[in-house]
């Protein structure tokens, strides 16, 4: 009875501790079992450390970690290690999820496990230390990072400063001014290969920007009453049997003349525009000349001293300024026109006197 008594609270003891005790007459202080992170003592004799385990119906299987090895003999005061292995999916940059079973008490073990070498930049979720269970995700991320240096041109600014000497209105660049030079150290982060920022890490003033100085004036000018002067009054000129006011008069004009052949209009008789003028009219010997129409407008009737009354009916290549050529029904009479210089011709107008 007492003996029963005894053993009973032995048990309960060990429960209550986290041991378990198999058997009877064992004596020490029995075999420590971490099994997952957990510790628990085992109060049996066993040879080994397998039968150690299958005595305490601890079970394990391929793959799970076992320290020291099952058939390992079984030494006094030494712990046995078991965790189980679990069931993990694993991402390395941008390949998909795969699954793996491990041992590995966290993440930072784990990879390390499986090979993985991380680079300074490179990321993991979760972070290292995180224990694993069953069914936990873990994602490497590949981070590279490339620097350069980027220099930027700054413009001068423009300053305006009033001259009390220049006339309003004006201006004055009194300094040119000179552009300046930053320099920034650059940064893009790539991760599993796609470029995800590029920012700016420092900025460095190489050489700073000198403003553009413009003189602006604004000195008043000076305005002087003149007064109006009536235009001079339009003279009559009378000539010959004809009286006039003309719009103008043009002095050392140069006078030639022209027929109607090929040799001065480059067209023959039966060209559908033989001795058709610029102005769509016929030639007429005595009413037609070939002007300028910049000087003297197509339509204007116009007196020629010396010649008479003509009409600007006719434009040609080499009738430019102060030249008038006159027609002739007759190429050789025009021939012997010859080339006459210091002639007044008088523009009259649209009308004719």
């Amino acid at each position: 009875m007492h003996k029963s008594i005894r053993r009973l609270s032995m048990i309960f003891v060990g429960a209550a501790t986290g041991m378990v005790v198999l058997g009877t007459g064992v004596s020490g202080s029995g075999h420590t079992v971490w099994i997952d992170g957990e510790k628990r003592v085992i109060m049996v004799r066993a040879a080994t450390v397998g039968e150690l385990l299958q005595k305490a119906n601890i079970t394990y299987q391929p793959g799970d970690l076992i320290y020291p090895a099952p058939d390992e003999p079984l030494k006094a005061g030494e712990a046995v290690v078991v965790r189980h292995a679990r069931t993990v999916s694993v991402s390395l940059g941008d390949a998909p999820f795969r699954l793996v079973k491990t041992s590995a008490p966290d993440v930072g073990t784990f990879l390390s496990e499986i090979g993985v070498k991380l680079g300074p930049e490179d990321e993991v979720e979760p972070a290292m230390s995180t224990p694993l269970k069953e069914g936990s995700s873990v994602h490497v991320s590949y981070v590279k990072r490339r620097f350069w240096k980027e220099t930027t041109v700054i413009s001068p600014k423009v300053i305006t400063k009033q001259d009390a000497t220049l006339e309003k209105g004006r201006e004055k660049v009194v300094a040119q001014g000179q552009a300046g030079t930053v320099e920034r150290l650059m940064t893009a982060t790539y991760v599993n290969g796609v470029l995800k920022e590029i920012k700016s890490l420092s900025t460095q003033m190489v050489k700073p920007a000198e403003p553009k100085i413009v003189a602006v004036g604004t000195k008043t000018k000076k305005t002087v009453q003149v007064a109006a002067v009536p235009p001079p009054k339009p003279v009559q000129v009378k000539v010959e049997s004809l009286t006039f006011t003309p719009q103008a008069v043009l002095d050392n004009v140069m006078l030639t003349a022209y027929g109607p052949g090929k040799e001065h209009t480059g067209k023959s008789p039966g060209d559908p525009e033989y001795a058709i003028t610029a102005s769509g009219l016929r030639a007429t010997e005595g009413r037609t000349v070939a002007v300028d129409p910049n000087l003297i407008p197509l339509g204007t009737w116009l007196y020629i001293e010396g010649y008479g009354l003509y009409r600007a009916e006719d434009t040609g290549g080499a009738v430019q300024g102060k030249k008038i050529d006159i027609y002739f029904e007759d190429d050789q009479k025009a021939d012997r026109f010859g080339l006459k210089r210091g002639h007044k011709v008088y523009i009259i107008g649209k009308k004719k006197p």
